[in-house]
């Protein structure tokens, strides 16, 4: 597991300063290579009868270089500039906005206990980035006596 989250450490690393910001950025676009070439001969082993045609090529080169890439430098983005311990809570909220996006989109309505887990996310999101603050315990004068 430890090795899956090495690109992001390298480069949360080079945010820190303590190696190059150029190297903190190409370490994780370096790293899924040989992780596609693992992968090639069970691509190879699996690959469909029939070959997808161009145009399933070219959206699915879309959704890579746009939508993952661009992901990627925004969050990258998000990390330099508020901070890894406030970026970290983007990904607390997946599951809320997916939950969105399946009401908005596929007309999938939430339930009672999806509602409590978002509520249960937000709050906890709220409390680990400082946007909510946990009540002080009051100390009572009399009850010291």
């Amino acid at each position: 597991a430890w090795v899956a989250g090495m690109p992001q450490a390298v480069h949360g690393v080079a945010l820190a300063g303590a190696i190059d910001l150029r190297l903190g950025l190409a370490f994780p676009a370096l790293w899924h290579a040989p992780a596609a070439l693992w992968l090639a001969p069970a691509a190879w082993w699996l690959w469909p009868a029939v070959t997808p045609p161009p145009a399933a090529w070219a959206a699915a080169a879309v959704l890579a270089l746009a939508c993952t890439g661009l992901a990627y430098l925004l969050y990258f983005r998000l990390i330099a500039s508020a901070g890894a311990q406030n970026a970290i809570a983007v990904t607390f909220l997946i599951p809320a906005a997916a939950m969105g996006w399946g009401a908005a989109v596929l007309g999938e309505w939430p339930t009672p206990a999806m509602l409590a887990g978002c509520a249960v996310i937000l709050l906890g999101t709220g409390l680990s980035t400082g946007l909510l603050r946990w009540p002080a315990p009051r100390h009572d004068a009399h009850a010291a006596r």
